[in-house]
């Protein structure tokens, strides 16, 4: 099962590219996620352009309520608690934030899982695609280039 999303890190606007692909650790790791081998190379063999293009510009539409929840998370919990990662798909992963953080978390997922499948991807597609970005330098590169282009030409590597 893959894991779409996750608030363990912070992503600074300017390198919303290098991180969100590095959500493995945004997108999985955002934790790391169990496929089985034949997905992995199904993922990769089959990412249209329109495929690559809809992604990006879903990473950059998910990353500002991404950061407002995390924000009003960590504000929750305070500098002595350590932000758990937050996997949307794992209610487990979030189980232990309090009330309040739990809530957040939860609307944060509602509004992430929106976020993609009205911008024409399905969640388990999101996650292939996800997941390919981490094995396939190529399609790492496919998205990188896509998001550089969504977000009107600004590198910042």
């Amino acid at each position: 099962m893959t894991k779409p999303f996750n608030f363990s890190f912070r992503l600074n606007p300017n390198r919303i590219i290098i991180k969100t692909l590095l959500i493995s650790t945004v997108f999985t790791t955002f934790s790391s996620s169990i496929i089985f081998p034949s997905t992995k190379v199904y993922a990769n063999a089959n990412i249209r352009p329109s495929d690559v293009k809809k992604y990006a510009a879903i990473v950059i539409k998910m990353e500002k309520p991404r950061q407002q929840a995390y924000d009003k998370i960590k504000k929750i919990l305070g500098e002595r608690e350590k932000m758990p990662n937050i996997v949307c798909n794992n209610p487990k992963s979030f189980g232990e934030l309090p009330g309040d953080a739990k809530q957040i978390a939860n609307e944060y997922c509602k509004r992430s899982r929106q976020i993609v499948e009205s911008n024409g991807l399905s969640i388990e597609r999101f996650n292939k695609i996800t997941e390919a970005a981490k094995t396939d330098n190529k399609v790492h590169q496919r998205i990188y280039d896509a998001l550089i282009k969504e977000q009107g030409g600004r590198k910042n590597r």
